[in-house]
C-alpha cells in the first residue's frame, strides 16, 4: 500500500474540510486534557473512586466520539461530499446499538490485550479498527463476523497502517519537544521543574506547539477512513484478479 499516496489523500481531504476537522480536533484535545486531569493514580486519595469513574467515562466517550467521527469521515469520502461537523451524531443514530456494542467491545478487548502487554494491545488495535468499517459497508454483518473479517483483511496490512500513523504523529512529537524545550528545565541534581515565565519566544513556540497538536489530531481523524477506503480498492482488485479468466 502506497503510504505517500495515502498521506497526500489525507492532506487534500483536510484542505477541503479544514474548519470541520479543526472544530472536531478541538473537542478531542479538550477531552484528552480532561482525561489527563482525572487520571488519579493515588489509591489512598479520598477522590480516587470519583476520579476513576469520571476518567473511565471520559475515555469511553472519547473512544465512541472518535469512532463515529471516523465513520462520518469514511462515508463522506465514499459519497464524495464534505464532512458534516456534527455528522457523527447522525451516524450514531444511523448505525444503532450493534455499532455501539462493537465499539465498546473493541475498547474492552484492546484494554485487556494492553494489560497483557503493550505490543499485543497495539497490534489488536490496528486489526480491530477494520471491523468498524466492515460493519459500515455491510450493516447486516454480525459482530463476530466483523472481527473475523478484520483479522483476515488486516493480515499483512497492520504494519502499513502503523508506519503511516507514526508519520501523522510527527507534528505532535515536534509539539511536545518544543513545549519541553521551552517550559521544562532540567536541574543539576537530575530533577525537573516547570518554568512558567513567558516571553515572546515562548509564546511563539506555544502557538506552533498548539498548531502541531491540532494538526496531528486532524490527520488522525482522517487516517483510518482513507486507509480503509484504499484497502477496499485493493480487496476488490484481488477479487477481480481471482475470478478473471
Amino acid at each position: 500500500m502506497n503510504k505517500g499516496q495515502i498521506l497526500k489523500r489525507i492532506n487534500d481531504w483536510l484542505k477541503e474540510n479544514f474548519v470541520s476537522f479543526l472544530i472536531l480536533s478541538i473537542f478531542v484535545v479538550f477531552l484528552g486534557v480532561s482525561i489527563v486531569y482525572f487520571n488519579n493514580d493515588n489509591i489512598d486519595s479520598k477522590d480516587y473512586t470519583r476520579d476513576l469513574l469520571i476518567y473511565t467515562s471520559l475515555n469511553t466517550l472519547l473512544a465512541l466520539f472518535n469512532t463515529y467521527v471516523r465513520i462520518e469521515n469514511y462515508e463522506a469520502l465514499k459519497e464524495n461530499r464534505k464532512v458534516k461537523t456534527f455528522g457523527f451524531v447522525k451516524q450514531a443514530s444511523k448505525h444503532g446499538n450493534k455499532m455501539f456494542l462493537l465499539s465498546l467491545l473493541i475498547q474492552i478487548k484492546i484494554t485487556l490485550w494492553t494489560m497483557l502487554f503493550i505490543i499485543p494491545g497495539l497490534v489488536k488495535r490496528l486489526e480491530y479498527q477494520r471491523a468498524v468499517y466492515n460493519m459500515v459497508d455491510y450493516p447486516d454483518m454480525q459482530i463476530g463476523e466483523a472481527f473475523a473479517s478484520a483479522r483476515m483483511e488486516m493480515r499483512g496490512r497492520k504494519w502499513d497502517l502503523f508506519l503511516t500513523e507514526l508519520i501523522t504523529l510527527i507534528p505532535l512529537m515536534l509539539a511536545v519537544m518544543m513545549l519541553f524545550y521551552s517550559f521544562i528545565q532540567i536541574t543539576f541534581d537530575g530533577g525537573m521543574r516547570i518554568e512558567y515565565s513567558l516571553d515572546v519566544f515562548k509564546v511563539i513556540v506555544g502557538i506552533f506547539a498548539i498548531f502541531g497538536i491540532m494538526y496531528s489530531n486532524m490527520l488522525s481523524l482522517s487516517l483510518e477512513p482513507v486507509f480503509n477506503l484504499e484497502l477496499n480498492k485493493i480487496s476488490k482488485e484481488n477479487i477481480s484478479d481471482n475470478y478473471s479468466f
